[in-house]
């Protein structure tokens, strides 16, 4: 039933629509019609894809579960983004819009100034944005490895010459991104990649659930993890790797906990040192690992008021705790920009946003849960009902310490919706707790399970879009020049490596305008953004104002031409309501789109200037 009330749209709440909440404090999920045909296709997908873990499971090989689950997961995740665009398209432009982590390195003039005072450089991105989301309210963590990447990329000018060509025509309409470098162009490799990077969660999955359950629980856990909803929906966002960090963190602790192995407890704080150096959302991460070594000495190792308990407690959490402080003291020390700056800096934006509280602690584990898939989530309440039930083990003090973290964070009132995507590092341990519930039902029921979570993501990913995915948009493609020009002109324009042919014009006048239909080809691909300028000169030769332009509404700037290919640019010049009659003059030139730059002309005569006459053209 509730999948159809998400597929049919039938309680819009549920997607964050609730009448109740002021517009100002909602966030909601746009509801849109899905692709049929890709529809059809991923349905059977994930039939097969059911189907062949079910023969996975039969089998005992731990490496064809890995293989099969990896590859489905990356298959699983391309193929859902075809309901919506094609899958790189949808990548690339995904990441353009959000987070704007991509967009960071151009930003950084002095990348040590940077570092040091990073909450003014968070200050002007939200200038140059106005958006209150990624970098601005985060610590620098993905820029340092943005700008390594770019900077080593920059050595490597053919490997990211070959990469960005890939890439960079389907956005060339967005003259920021056209502005950008090969190596930067190469950069946005790191997200359009994260369908890979995010199947890596499967490893340590298998490892944590060993540890904590048995195989079979394992086993099962890495067969969901797949069909979790925001694991696909939110590619290519950084967020859809937390939980490999979530992973990680956990496998450690669990390690040092359960074999008595402090550097691993070490480790596993270092791990969410880097995760919070990467986002500040990771943070509840340190209560559930808090939770989980005070419950784990206090309730199993020993009796909890004997003195060796208590030095056990206090040298893991000390461990725990000087590796959670780790990168950041580095950073203070080497940077010296302060850690409480920057976390003040960071919420001071992110608090800004309106969630009525109360409202809000039904909406923010609904939406949550909702990118978890309900057929899970039933499961997980199920698995945490259970825990008053069973004796003390190492898995019960993780179920709860689990409960009890999402119990504080929508308490605390500290989130801003959207927690589908923000909490999805609770992913791993959700699917955990289900599987320790669905490994001791019957295989049919196992069956029905799978069917239904496939179902929910299946449905998820057909009809819910992300919040501004109307601004997901291809650049033009104008059908090529059938005929020469009536005018031909032959005007070379070069700047750097750029070079284009102004190869002539067709007229027509009117008696309030005159339309100019401009021949254009690249003569070789255009790596910066540039404008085109008009400026008309009547007879009487006053001065008027220019016209700046780019050919299809915008849509198709000079970075978007191909090479060889000569298309026509219809401009319409307005001369006024009563336009001096006489020879009409135009100057026409293509100028840098952010210092103005003209491109230098050589005209036919081979004459060099930074503009083409056109006329005179005759106005009654």
């Amino acid at each position: 039933m509730l999948l159809g009330i998400v597929a049919f749209d039938i309680v819009p709440w549920f997607r964050g629509d609730a009448p109740w909440i002021p517009d100002d404090g909602q966030w909601v999920w746009p509801y849109t019609h899905p692709h049929w045909p890709w529809l059809i296709l991923s349905a059977v997908t994930l039939v097969l894809y059911v189907a062949g873990s079910f023969l996975v499971l039969w089998q005992s090989r731990r490496v064809l579960l890995m293989v099969w689950t990896f590859s489905s997961f990356v298959l699983l995740s391309l193929l859902l983004l075809y309901l919506d665009e094609s899958p790189l398209f949808e990548l690339l432009t995904r990441l353009s819009i959000q987070g704007h982590y991509h967009g960071v390195v151009p930003l950084i003039l002095n990348f040590g100034d940077t570092l040091r005072d990073w909450p003014g450089f968070t200050d002007q991105v939200y200038q140059q944005t106005h958006q209150s989301n990624g970098v601005v309210i985060s610590p620098p963590g993905l820029a340092v490895i943005y700008y390594a990447n770019t900077r080593v990329l920059d050595h490597l000018p053919l490997v990211s010459n070959s990469v960005s060509a890939i890439v960079r025509p389907m956005q060339c309409q967005d003259l920021i991104m056209a502005n950008w470098t090969d190596a930067q162009w190469a950069s946005t490799w790191i997200q359009i990649l994260m369908p890979f990077w995010s199947a890596l969660s499967i490893a340590p999955l298998y490892r944590l659930g060993t540890h904590l359950f048995d195989r079979p629980t394992a086993r099962l856990a890495v067969i969901i993890w797949p069909l979790v909803p925001g694991l696909t929906f939110f590619q290519p966002t950084f967020n859809v790797i937390y939980p490999l960090m979530t992973l990680v963190m956990l496998v450690f602790l669990w390690q040092g906990l359960l074999y008595t192995r402090p550097g691993s407890i070490f480790l596993a704080g270092f791990t969410l040192s880097a995760g919070i150096f990467f986002n500040l959302t990771l943070v509840p991460l340190g209560l559930l690992a808090g939770l989980i070594i005070l419950g784990y000495h206090l309730l199993i190792r020993v009796a909890p008021l004997q003195r060796a308990a208590l030095l056990n407690l206090l040298r893991d959490g000390l461990l725990f705790g000087i590796g959670t402080t780790s990168i950041w003291l580095i950073y203070w020390i080497v940077g010296g920009s302060s850690p409480f700056a920057i976390i003040k800096s960071n919420m001071s934006q992110h608090y800004e946003l309106n969630r009525p509280y109360f409202s809000w602690l039904i909406m923010h584990p609904l939406d949550m849960f909702l990118f978890v898939g309900f057929p899970l989530s039933f499961f997980v309440a199920w698995r945490a009902v259970r825990l008053r039930r069973e004796n003390i083990t190492p898995k019960k003090v993780f179920v709860g310490s689990a409960v009890l973290t999402l119990f504080v964070l929508v308490l605390s009132g500290s989130a801003r919706g959207e927690t589908g995507r923000v909490w999805l590092f609770f992913a791993p341990v959700w699917v955990l707790m289900a599987a320790d519930i669905l490994v001791g039902l019957r295989v049919r029921d196992r069956v029905v399970f799978l069917v239904l979570q496939a179902m929910c993501l299946l449905a998820i990913a057909s009809v819910l879009r992300w919040a501004d995915y109307a601004a997901l948009i291809r650049p033009s493609n104008p059908a090529e020049a059938k005929s020469a020009p009536t005018f031909p002109v032959d005007a070379q324009f070069s700047r750097g490596d750029d070079r284009i042919t102004f190869v002539g014009l067709d007229v027509e006048t009117a008696p309030t305008t005159v339309t100019l239909h401009l021949h254009w080809r690249a003569e070789t691909p255009i790596k910066h953004a540039y404008v085109l300028t008009l400026v008309s000169i009547p007879p009487d030769e006053s001065e008027r104002e220019s016209i700046e332009w780019t050919p299809e509404d915008w849509n198709y700037p000079p970075s978007c031409w191909r090479a060889g290919r000569e298309f026509v640019d219809t401009l319409v010049v307005p001369l006024g309501d009563l336009p001096l009659p006489g020879n009409w003059l135009f100057s026409l030139a293509i100028l840098d789109a952010f210092t103005f730059e003209p491109m230098q002309v050589i005209n036919a005569a081979g004459e060099s200037s930074f503009q083409v006459g056109i006329g005179p053209v005759h106005v009654q």
